[in-house]
């Protein structure tokens, strides 16, 4: 038998630096691998043949990570670069050995398909699927559906080189990217056959009689533009019993017994939690980026430094693999921040491509705009309105796109890979979006067509709508529908508001930001929400109107909610002001209410009158809810004052009539407050009961900004009851929840209970540091004047310490005090957590 493979052909065939696949693009080394069944066999040979442990264990991961430098080999096998390089010559000179001593396989294939010159990156369990359906016997036609650049063609190339061997005829890739009409779809195929006109006899007659013996796998590529020529391969597959096709298509071609599989995006690392390297080169989608960067950069590599750059690169390209390997090869002249950071525009960055694949993949915009141009006219007008949305259902396109049909339009433009539906049982119909990078052509579309203003106003103004109806609902019974309704709208909500700001409609701004802030305040978008809120104002600073009023209300209390409660916010008292100059009295109780917040630390009595204020106009209005509210706070103060019993019985009257109004997210705040007035008179175990009922509200209901503040009440809780193991865990959640709102005196309070655990295992002196590093962050240190500060959070403080002061000798405790004093936040936290066994 003639020797076929030298060295040089083999390390091609590993994929090794330097020694390009393409070398086995000619013959006689690709009539060798489709002699054995193909590529795919090739390798399942090379992985199963006789090999020693020690060749086994370097050849395993080159064939899993195609491509890498020798250095990452041998670093993942844990061996010197010269070990590495000894032993990659003994195991070439064995598969030399067994390549050129392995007969050919059995039969011989009709035809022969494109032999791939890169690796398939994360598709293993996608072609697994593919093959698994094309071989159940009551299936004989797969359409392989997706967006453009998605691979479709990639992965039917590997099904097909994959299943040669279970066709005795093999396998034929038509491809149909020139075919424009049913007779150049005959002719093509019939070329890919080799089937020729007979006499005057019809080409699909005799097409038909060609295979109809044949057990053949027949692959149609891009069959998108010729999608009326489907019923020809109908008629084919009633020739032969033989017959299976595999079709890749932006849409279904809608035939009987067609069966649709639609080729998913690469799996994304999670770039808030970046795996360890090595872990993070198994994800399919930073796999392509490194293989493809390397193609172009050999020199380049996944680091500590860049790693987080290229997942975010996947992350804004949606795991879109053309998109992906458009980017990588920008390496050679861009590091991979720099790739992120022109991604705001991809389909301008993303220009050029490989010139030998067809025009429609060499840029991405070409790989849109193939789609885009074969659209009918009222598709193409939908598509490009669509534009204005992050995220839509049918009710919302409808409304904002005014094209007839669109319930119609949308599932054509669905099956065509230019919408996703990402979720098909949404309250009014499924629910669509576009990748990223069709969303930028589409926006490109409606600029040109002139449409962009008129669209974005009547998006604006169906989301503020929808914001204006769902306000009423925040606290009530149907508040956990509203809660996930707005998180869901919430990016079309963000862009409707910023199309007020920036095209000069104050007014709009804030109604909207009036009506949302309430439920930032239960979602914990404090941070977010204030900024918003704040530009309204400011673009709306000569408004005055009940609209203004109900924005400062925002302002203030999300203010509150982040614990800036040691100053009378100025837009209560602007809010104010402004109620009593329009007459607007049943917002009055609110504002008096938030004024009497920021007061009563310093002044509780003048606090407590303002309280009183505002329930009195609430009881004058009939207004249930700023009533129930007043109550709670009332209830608050006597609690901070100390009277507990008072405090008690103006928080179940709160409660009762929270219950009575289904307000679920209120009825949770006013039981963390009845649960910490227990606790403070020594009952533990209904204390627990109640911040544990507050706990399950705010979790079923969404209402993240309040969850922080009662996992700190319950640890206190169980801390007393000797649970220490689950205290800890709770004190960990809500010091990164409190983080996470940027709530500065929610993450002092958490230190102070990690002081009070402290004190709990006997570690005394870490408890006294905690205590001075939360004291200091409070503000209740200063030795030259009194704190200035709500007085529940010092006694807490000083309760949580009472342990540590009585174990430790002054000298001792002041030493600790001190130390903590002396820390940052971050000393603090990490102190804390480390002290506490969760580090």
């Amino acid at each position: 038998m003639a020797v076929i493979w030298d060295e040089a052909h083999l390390k091609a065939l590993l994929r090794l630096p330097r020694y390009p696949f393409s070398m086995l693009t000619q013959p006689p080394w690709q009539e060798w691998i489709e002699a054995r069944g193909g590529l795919v066999a090739v390798y399942e040979y090379l992985r199963t043949c006789l090999l020693s442990d020690e060749q086994r264990s370097l050849l395993d991961p080159i064939l899993k990570y195609p491509g890498a430098p020798a250095e990452w080999y041998a670093d993942r096998l844990y061996i010197s670069r010269r070990t590495y390089f000894r032993r990659l010559e003994e195991l070439i000179q064995t598969l030399l050995q067994r390549l050129n001593a392995w007969p050919p396989h059995p039969e011989r294939f009709y035809t022969s398909l494109p032999v791939p010159v890169t690796s398939l990156i994360g598709a293993d369990r996608v072609v697994e699927a593919i093959s698994a359906l094309l071989l159940r016997p009551d299936v004989r036609m797969v359409t392989l559906t997706g967006p453009g650049g998605i691979g479709k063609t990639r992965l039917a190339i590997e099904v097909a080189w994959q299943l040669r061997g279970r066709f005795k005829a093999g396998v034929c890739f038509v491809p149909l990217a020139p075919v424009e009409s049913e007779d150049m779809l005959v002719i093509q195929i019939a070329r890919s056959l080799g089937v020729k006109t007979v006499n005057s006899q019809p080409l699909l007659d005799l097409l038909k009689t060609s295979i109809r013996e044949l057990e053949l796998l027949l692959v149609l590529d891009n069959f998108e533009q010729i999608i009326p020529a489907g019923p020809l391969v109908s008629e084919l597959l009633e020739a032969t019993q033989h017959l299976k096709v595999l079709i890749t298509s932006r849409e279904m071609l809608n035939l009987y017994g067609e069966h649709r599989f639609e080729v998913p995006l690469l799996p994304l690392p999670d770039r808030e939690h970046l795996l360890p390297l090595e872990q993070l080169l198994e994800c399919p989608a930073v796999r392509l980026f490194v293989e493809r960067a390397r193609a172009v950069c050999q020199e380049f590599a996944l680091t500590e430094s860049n790693a987080a750059a290229v997942a975010e690169i996947c992350h804004r390209l949606d795991g879109l693999p053309l998109a992906i390997e458009l980017a990588a090869a920008q390496v050679y002249q861009f590091m991979p921040g720099q790739i992120c950071a022109q991604l705001e525009h991809p389909l301008v960055f993303l220009q050029s491509g490989p010139r030998d694949k067809p025009a429609r993949h060499q840029a991405l915009r070409n790989t849109i705009a193939w789609s885009y141009n074969l659209l009918e006219e009222r598709e193409r007008t939908l598509f490009r309105r669509l534009a204005v949305f992050h995220c839509w259902d049918v009710v919302a396109a409808e409304t904002v796109c005014q094209v007839t049909e669109t319930r119609t339009l949308l599932d054509a433009l669905a099956r065509k890979s230019l919408a996703q539906v990402v979720e098909p049982n949404g309250a009014y119909g499924p629910r669509f979006q576009m990748l990223q990078t069709v969303r930028e052509y589409a926006r490109e579309q409606l600029d040109t067509s002139g449409e962009t203003e008129a669209v974005r106003r009547r998006h604006a103004a169906y989301y503020l709508a929808l914001a204006e109806q769902a306000e009423p609902y925040v606290g009530a019974g149907r508040q956990s529908y509203w809660v996930v309704r707005i998180e869901k709208e919430h990016d079309n909500l963000r862009a409707a508001l910023a199309w007020m700001l920036e095209r000069g409609e104050p007014e709009m701004a804030l109604r909207m930001v009036g009506s949302l802030w309430r439920f930032w305040q239960v979602l914990g978008y404090l941070t977010e929400g204030r900024r918003w809120i704040e530009q309204a104002l400011e673009h709306g600073r000569h408004v005055r109107t009940r609209a203004r009023i109900r924005a400062l209300l925002g302002a203030g209390w999300l203010a509150v909610s982040q614990g800036y409660v040691t100053d009378i916010h100025p837009a209560f008292i602007e809010g104010l002001t402004l109620a009593r100059a329009l007459g607007e009295r049943r917002l009055l109780s609110s504002l008096l209410q938030g004024i009497g917040y920021g007061i009563a630390d310093r002044d509780p009595e003048q606090g407590r009158k303002l309280f009183e204020e505002g329930l009195d106009i609430a009881r004058e209005h009939g207004d249930d809810e700023e009533t129930a509210w007043a109550l709670d706070n009332l209830g608050q103060l006597e609690r901070e004052r100390g009277n507990y019993e008072l405090a008690q019985r103006l928080l179940e009257q709160s409660l009762t009539l929270f219950r009575k109004l289904e307000h679920r997210w209120s009825t949770s705040y006013v039981l963390d407050h009845l649960g910490r007035v227990v606790l403070d008179q020594g009952d533990t175990e209904k204390a627990c009961s109640m911040l544990e009922e507050a706990l399950t509200y705010m979790e079923n209901f969404g209402a993240r900004w309040h969850i922080p503040w009662t996992l700190e009440a319950l640890a206190h809780a169980l801390i007393h009851q000797g649970h220490l193991a689950r205290a800890r865990s709770l004190l960990e959640r809500s010091l990164r929840l409190h983080l996470e709102a940027e709530n500065r005196v929610g993450v002092a309070l958490v230190l102070s209970g990690f002081a009070a655990l402290a004190a709990a295992t006997g570690d005394y002196v870490s408890s006294a540091q905690l205590g001075g590093a939360a004291g200091t962050m409070i503000g209740v240190i200063d030795p030259d004047r009194p704190p200035v500060i709500r007085s529940h959070i010092q006694r807490v403080l000083e309760k949580d310490l009472a342990a540590a002061r009585i174990h430790l000798d002054a000298r001792t405790f002041a030493a600790a005090w001190l130390r903590g004093q002396a820390m940052t936040r971050e000393e603090a936290i990490a102190f804390a957590l480390h002290t506490a066994g969760l580090q």
